[in-house]
């Protein structure tokens, strides 16, 4: 008797769907999963340091072509759209990374194609609305120079862009493709940005000002976004493209707000510091701190990169209570990056001022703010992945606490200091507030999960079942 044809269509489906599903417990445990951890984190690292060279470049093309003050108008204007997309993207980003993880673990095809369109929804209908009211505001409330108000209306074309891009990051990294879903935005953004700023300037002879800037930078993210589409429809599960989603909206909408804090204060951690410093001491002030962050953010990138790989592996070794292997991934990520970081943070602290007058003689001042933030951000990275061990846990709301505090910090002695001492204040701040909410997390992380963040952790303790 033979089989009907669409029963023997039904029995080879279920037959890839539960191959995969095999193949997907059997990357989460044992050898598989280091050597995944390990091709990840060698790839991402190596993607960091190819995308932090562009992204150097870049900076020391224009201010070149810009000077300090158009340099910095442009600066003001991204790190406005820097802050504004936190509430567009609403924490579905980290969402979408953890439980896609733990969706791809179970082989739960309907739940993870629902998150990602419930998810696409609602950051571009947010980021949409938030372009026009910062419109609004920019038109009839802030009190900014011609230029640098043009630069900024203009800029806001990015929040949509940015907020889908977000969510499409946050998805192949849940799915174990980190290297792929930082490709589009770490390399060929930051690469086609310098082609085109230089391409600009030298043979069609425009006057480059903050808003050519900011108009080379849409296009640019637009052209990585199409990329990074293309990349996720290749990479997207077979089995989540055919199945009919399945929506849990509430109880991803109540994961979502702890996350929108979360991301929220560390943006303002991060942020709010250039947007003070541009409001009460304007763009020059802003450019030269701006350089000096920049310069201090490479001591950060050894965490970041091994960070990108860690996030899925977390939620996967969570939630299979599997608490010694990530004792373990915890202890052994830190030290390695801390090791690097050393390294990074002590050729800042000596030879700050010849990094700093690559970009020129104007920018050698932000020498100390370098040093400051450097040493801020040394610490930083050795005390481990506190927020993510805590977010892809979940435990969202201690980060909320921990980073709202270090917001908190932040905002009053930006306010105190930066009409003090201008950007050398501004460095005080935000390494202040950084020590504080690292602090609070690595307390909290060891609370919460027994677990031992810092390079000083033990190999091998067991943490809570």
């Amino acid at each position: 008797m033979k089989t009907p044809p669409e029963n023997a269509s039904i029995a080879v489906k279920n037959k890839r769907l539960n191959k995969h599903k095999l193949d997907v417990n059997e990357v989460l445990r044992g050898k598989s999963l280091k050597a995944r951890l390990m091709r990840g984190a060698t790839g991402s690292f190596g993607l960091k340091i190819a995308s932090m060279g562009l992204m150097f470049l870049s900076s020391v093309l224009l201010t070149r072509i810009m000077g300090a003050e158009k340099y910095g108008g442009y600066v003001y204007a991204i790190s406005w759209i820097n802050l504004l997309i936190i509430p567009a993207v609403f924490g579905l980003d980290r969402l979408l990374t953890r439980e896609a993880a733990i969706y791809l673990s179970k082989a739960d095809w309907p739940h993870m194609r629902g998150i990602f369109s419930w998810g696409n929804r609602l950051a571009f209908v947010g980021s949409c609305i938030l372009a026009v009211a910062a419109l609004i505001v920019s038109s009839w409330v802030l009190k900014l120079e011609p230029e640098a108000k043009h630069a900024f209306q203009l800029s806001v074309i990015l929040l949509p862009v940015l907020a889908l891009t977000r969510l499409r990051q946050g998805m192949l990294s849940g799915l174990h493709r980190v290297v792929l879903g930082q490709l589009p935005e770490l390399l060929v953004q930051p690469l086609l940005l310098i082609v085109l700023a230089a391409g600009t300037f030298w043979f069609l002879d425009m006057r480059f000002t903050s808003s050519t800037a900011v108009g080379i930078h849409i296009l640019s993210a637009c052209v990585a976004f199409v990329v990074g589409l293309v990349m996720l429809w290749r990479y997207f599960p077979a089995g989540a493209k055919s199945s009919s989603p399945l929506y849990e909206r509430s109880l991803w909408m109540k994961s979502a707000i702890p996350l929108l804090i979360v991301g929220g204060m560390s943006i303002i951690n991060t942020r709010v510091d250039l947007i003070m410093l541009g409001a009460i001491k304007g763009p020059e002030e802003v450019a030269v701190y701006a350089i000096a962050v920049r310069g201090s953010e490479l001591v950060s990138f050894p965490l970041l990169a091994i960070n990108a790989v860690m996030a899925p592996a977390i939620a996967s070794m969570y939630a299979n209570k599997n608490h010694v292997r990530l004792q373990q991934l915890t202890t052994q990520s830190a030290r390695a990056a801390f090791v690097i970081a050393l390294l990074i943070c002590l050729f800042m602290v000596a030879f700050g001022y010849w990094f700093l007058l690559i970009f020129g003689k104007e920018f050698t001042s932000g020498q100390t703010a370098l040093t400051i933030l450097s040493v801020a951000r040394l610490y930083n990275v050795g005390v481990g992945a506190v927020g993510l061990l805590l977010t892809m846990t979940g435990f969202e709301r201690d980060v909320a606490i921990g980073i709202g505090v270090g917001a908190v910090v932040n905002l009053l002695l930006n306010a105190i200091l930066i009409p003090i001492w201008s950007y050398n204040g501004t460095a005080v701040a935000t390494a202040t507030s950084m020590l504080v909410w690292n602090t609070i997390l690595v307390i909290l992380v060891y609370r919460r999960l027994a677990i031992h963040s810092t390079i000083l952790g033990r190999l091998g303790r067991r943490g809570r079942q």
